[in-house]
């Protein structure tokens, strides 16, 4: 039987520009490629985990205009059931992507005002495991209560330190946080140092984003990094929220976190490999293939 995971969070549509140099103030650059794609932590996750083989629902505002339009064909098509709430408008974001560097600036469209305002009950019950973000800390409190206790939970807190976040990092069944976090929280500590600390706050383990670097697992005060296949870094938008996704399929499927971890590392690292978003996510036959060749190569390097 198909495992299950339910979302609840922002979407967004990204709007994304690869240029060739980050423009100055009043300069007019022309674009190597536009591409209109979905934006958002859980919306990607949730694609990511659909391509993995994982019934997908998502709980989020989504308003009836020619960006929501949009998003809704991008789900129908990745196979992800939307149960949309009405808001006033569907952000669009502005993304330029470096094609030197794949780096990305983001400009952000004001927040819409919509929230989500219940999540449904059935399949709160349904879920092997939930996938959310800050966005929605009301509704994800309530899933929290309401879900089964074997129902893993997983929150994308982007770079948010708030005490909002810190509560309801606390809550959910694992921390996933990037470095940007532990450099905020614990700005005089190694980002050992900072993980273990984090670990004993929120009294639970910890597995932190290293960007190109890979993640690290800091269990039982241990700390140990995974690092990230080394590809040709094309863009990096949305690789946390890959990461979040490929991690939460270890868990529903009873992964220990170093094996999770290591599978969300190279599915990220695809991720990277191409433009855009939720048109990047790498296939289950794309991971499992570069897996192999990662393990032929160990190996080969191994016995030289």
């Amino acid at each position: 039987m198909k495992k299950k995971v339910l979302g609840i969070g922002e979407i967004v549509l990204d709007k994304v520009h690869k240029i060739s140099t980050f423009p100055r103030e009043g300069e007019k650059v022309c674009a190597q490629e536009v591409e209109m794609t979905l934006g958002g932590p859980v919306p990607a996750g949730l694609i990511m985990l659909a391509r993995l083989g994982v019934e997908c629902a998502l709980t989020a505002s989504v308003a009836d205009d020619e960006a929501g339009l949009i998003v809704r064909n991008i789900l129908v098509k990745e196979g992800v059931h939307l149960l949309a709430q009405p808001t006033k408008q569907t952000p669009v974001h502005t993304v330029l992507v470096n094609s030197q560097t794949g780096s990305r600036t983001i400009i952000k469209d004001r927040k819409a005002s919509g929230s989500v305002k219940s999540v449904s009950q059935e399949l709160l019950q349904s879920a092997d495991g939930i996938l959310c973000d800050r966005h929605e800390p009301k509704a994800i409190l309530n899933a929290i209560e309401m879900k089964r206790l074997s129902t893993s939970v997983i929150l994308d807190p982007s770079v948010d330190c708030s005490a909002q976040t810190l509560q309801l990092l606390k809550k959910v069944t694992l921390p996933i946080v990037p470095i940007e976090t532990i450099q905020l929280l614990f700005p005089k500590e190694t980002i050992e140092m900072g993980a273990k600390k984090l670990s004993l706050l929120l009294n639970n383990s910890v597995v932190i984003t290293l960007g190109k670097y890979g993640s690290a697992v800091c269990e039982n005060n241990r700390f140990t990094i995974h690092q990230s296949p080394s590809v040709k870094v094309v863009d990096t938008l949305g690789a946390g929220d890959i990461f979040r996704g490929a991690f939460l399929f270890g868990v529903i499927n009873q992964w220990d976190l170093h094996r999770s971890a290591q599978f969300a590392n190279v599915a990220a690292a695809l991720q990277c490999t191409k433009l855009g978003n939720s048109t990047a996510i790498p296939t289950k036959s794309e991971i499992i293939s570069f897996q192999k060749s990662l393990v032929s190569l160990t190996h080969l390097q191994s016995i030289l």
